[in-house]
């Protein structure tokens, strides 16, 4: 029914339907039972949509003016509306002239008691239909990026249910896409994975994100160990998700078992055949007892030979745990770490001076075993910066400055031999005769390298030499900066 106007009056029908046409974005058509055109309600701005004029339209049928699947499609939607006194709505494509256009029709029935018109609204959604088809493109190119990987792709809702995943997820649980609809990750696999995934996703809710390895029991073969990593994805409008991968690091975790065992193969076996050496160097020296004969004087060489190979030996088993052990960069008080490294070595270092000038503002993201990466530097400063004379200063320094935090090791021996400082400068490859006495160095390389930063030589040369390891500056109490490395069960 239509309200009176605020005077009391009313428009007349024919006033109120030309207002309403023209605001109308839409094209509509009264039709009667047959689908013929009785009317056709267009603006000039809506008129552009019409596939013919206004006036030629009427007395005309719909399989007059479409093809024959749109004309049985519109007229069995007519039909419908007239038999049930419901709205139906479709949707079709049409080419009106401009190129291909997609309407929603909507068709209501009109009439007394016994229905024999409809009007027929054709609203174009083109845009809309583009905005779908794009966004199935980009879901296509998504799905098929994801299921060309080898990691699990997977994302829960808070309950644990698989929401989403890729192929790999059914390759290895052993489940068709039916069966994993809605599935608990609990679900998915056997024995104490269970317990442990649950907690790993109430992490993830908790914290907003989460890493863990974990051996999973897929349905069939041995377990798997995988890396779980997943964040939270914040949904504003909608049920927030953990997303995330897995990745199988069972040869990761075989390499490493490997690296290990060789290295600790090696280690025993070195110690047990310098046991040998320096048997046979103190025989050498219980024949030359004045030392006149030259065997005491070849015994100290075998015995300092031994004990420098002993210490590469300590040094690269060293090496080795720094570089398989779990590294995520966090935010590291440097100032706190090197006052603490020089204040160790002030104590041990003998007749070298180890000084020390710091900045309290020094925090930088590194991982933690780049104290470890100060200590080579300091104890090479002090074994090396004294060769040429007796006594010998090591000078320590850090400073933060715009973005960079910087650590100074400075000495004032001969300077650093060409093929340690090509350790440090990267210049050279290695090849097959390269020197290890720069084991140390290597070292320093590697745990600088994961912390995200830079090592130099700044200074090099027969009064000594200053090397600067340069860390990206951060706040005291930033977060976790990632993992680098291997993460722990």
């Amino acid at each position: 029914m239509v309200p009176p106007l605020e005077d009391g009056g009313y428009l007349s029908p024919e006033a109120e339907l030309d207002a309403l046409v023209t605001a109308f974005p839409d094209v509509g058509f009264i039709l009667d039972s047959d689908g013929k055109y009785v009317q056709v309600l267009s603006s000039p701005d809506s008129e552009e949509l019409l596939y013919d004029d206004p006036e030629a339209l009427l007395g005309e049928r719909i399989e007059d003016a479409f093809d024959d699947r749109k004309a049985e499609r519109i007229m069995s939607n007519v039909e419908r509306a007239l038999e049930t006194g419901e709205v139906r709505t479709f949707e079709y494509a049409l080419d009106v002239g401009d190129g291909e256009r997609w309407f929603e029709g909507r068709v209501a029935p009109v009439g007394g008691e016994a229905y024999d018109h409809v009007v027929y609204v054709a609203r174009d959604v083109t845009a809309r239909r583009r905005r779908e088809r794009e966004l199935a493109r980009q879901r296509g190119y998504m799905q098929a990026m994801l299921d060309s990987l080898d990691d699990l792709f997977y994302a829960l809702d808070r309950d644990g249910n698989l929401v989403d995943w890729n192929r790999t997820v059914e390759t290895v649980t052993g489940y068709e896409g039916e069966e994993l609809a809605g599935c608990g990750v609990t679900e998915l696999f056997e024995g104490d994975a269970t317990e442990r995934l649950a907690t790993f996703v109430a992490e993830v809710f908790e914290q907003g994100s989460a890493r863990r390895v974990t051996e999973v029991q897929p349905r069939s073969g041995g377990p798997i160990p995988y890396e779980f990593v997943a964040a939270l994805f914040d949904d504003p409008d909608g049920e927030d998700l953990v997303v995330g991968v897995g990745r199988d690091v069972s040869e990761r975790r075989e390499r490493e078992e490997q690296v290990r065992v060789f290295g600790r193969v090696l280690r025993h076996n070195m110690r047990n055949k310098m046991t040998v050496v320096d048997g046979t160097a103190e025989f050498l020296e219980r024949r030359d007892p004045a030392g006149v004969g030259g065997d005491a004087a070849a015994a100290e060489r075998i015995r300092s030979a031994a004990r420098d190979l002993m210490q590469l030996t300590e040094k690269a088993h060293d090496a080795t745990e720094v570089l398989l052990r779990e590294h995520r960069r966090g935010a590291v008080d440097v100032d706190a770490v090197v006052a603490g490294v020089v204040e160790e070595f002030g104590v041990r270092a003998g007749e070298t001076t180890v000084s020390y000038d710091g900045d309290d503002d020094a925090t930088a993201r590194a991982i933690p075993a780049i104290e470890q990466a100060v200590e080579e530097l300091v104890e090479n400063a002090v074994q090396h910066g004294g060769e040429s004379s007796g006594a010998s200063s090591v000078r320590v320094a850090v400073d933060a400055d715009g973005d960079t935090v910087t650590v100074l090791v400075s000495d004032d021996g001969p300077g650093l031999p060409d093929h340690e400082a090509n350790i440090v400068t990267e210049r050279r490859e290695i090849s097959p005769v390269f020197h290890a006495s720069g084991m140390g160095l290597w070292l320093v390389r590697w745990i600088v390298r994961r912390s995200r930063g830079e090592v130099d030589i700044v200074e090099r040369g027969p009064d000594g030499t200053t090397i600067e390891i340069a860390l990206p500056r951060t706040d005291r109490d930033a977060g976790d900066g990632g993992p680098t490395g291997q993460s722990s069960p």
